[in-house]
């Protein structure tokens, strides 16, 4: 086939040197061009090559992805009833490795006892006996007034019944 645009078309058409209008002229052809098709798979290719000339290599994947799945926590399957299909019934589970949980509920336990330990020595329990003894002088008090109240006579009771009722 006999086509209006060269291979040099297409390489500037990849590397966006085309304007909007013939950039739109470009791709309708395309579609109708198997030669043009050709040119512009090996512009791509091309164009791809330089771009990793001037980047670089890509980095192995495979070995980060490798080293990250060696790194996680076992998985096992667990069956779920109520799933839709067969692939929905069988869903990994990540189960904790049984030293860890030891180690987390020793360490758990050790830091309260540390922490209640600190309390007492520090002395955090003595304000509370000291209260203790305070509120018992209080109520000592107090019903000894109150002892006192009921022995006084009868009139002065009057008297203050009166003056709160005026």
């Amino acid at each position: 086939m006999n086509c209006l645009y060269r291979y040099e078309d297409w390489e500037r058409y990849v590397n966006q040197q085309v304007s909007v209008v013939e950039a739109d002229q470009l791709e309708a052809h395309l579609a109708e061009c198997d030669s043009c098709l050709t040119y512009y798979e090996h512009a791509i290719q091309l164009h791809l090559d330089q771009l990793e000339e001037a980047i670089g290599p890509a980095p192995d994947i495979v070995e980060d992805v490798m080293a990250d799945i060696k790194s996680t926590p076992v998985m096992h399957s667990a069956k779920v009833d109520n799933a839709s299909s067969k692939a929905d019934q069988e869903a990994p589970v990540i189960v904790k490795k049984k030293k860890d949980r030891d180690f987390t509920t020793f360490f758990h336990y050790a830091v309260a006892a540390s922490f209640a330990f600190l309390i007492y020595t520090f002395g955090f329990f003595d304000q509370f006996v000291h209260a203790m003894d305070q509120t018992e002088v209080i109520t000592a008090q107090t019903d000894s007034w109150l002892t006192r109240l009921q022995q006084t006579p009868l009139d002065w009771w009057e008297w203050l019944i009166d003056s709160v009722d005026s």
